[in-house]
């Protein structure tokens, strides 16, 4: 009798998806930049970082797929950070706390959308399945 176990593991690495951005931000931008990698909450080597500049970006517009990255699912200790800086028309810079993590799943397309909301002074990430995630965007003084 043969007691060997079979393990299988899914795991997709290096997968490719495009992200929008959005300014609801209620002014003008003048730059901003976003920022992408996986990482571990153990081992904090940072892997696929993506970083993109977009400058003047009016209210209310939205760039569609402008940011290319690349993550990884299904292996441990394995999640998407993301971090964006914005500096408004107004003179005010913003950024996303360090290591901000919303992570995609399976089930989602790898596009995501993300966008800056000025009366809620936050940043979202909209995925095709998932829930999302949301948090403060901190004004660096």
């Amino acid at each position: 009798m043969n007691n060997d176990k079979t393990e299988v593991k899914n795991i997709v690495s290096g997968y490719d998806g495009l992200c929008t951005f959005e300014n609801y931000w209620g002014e003008k931008l003048i730059s901003v930049r976003l920022e992408h990698y996986t990482s571990g909450m153990l081992n904090k080597t940072k892997y696929f970082m993506s970083t993109m500049e977009l400058e003047n970006i009016a209210d209310r517009t939205e760039l569609k797929k402008v940011f290319s990255i690349r993550t990884s699912i299904g292996e441990l200790d394995r999640y998407d950070y993301w971090a964006v800086t914005l500096h408004t028309k107004s003179g005010r810079l913003f950024r996303t706390k360090d290591r901000f993590r919303c992570s995609y799943t399976f089930h989602d397309s790898f596009d995501a959308v993300l966008g800056v909301n000025g009366a809620a002074r936050t940043l979202y990430i909209a995925f095709s399945s998932s829930l999302g995630c949301s948090t403060e965007l901190i004004e660096v003084l």
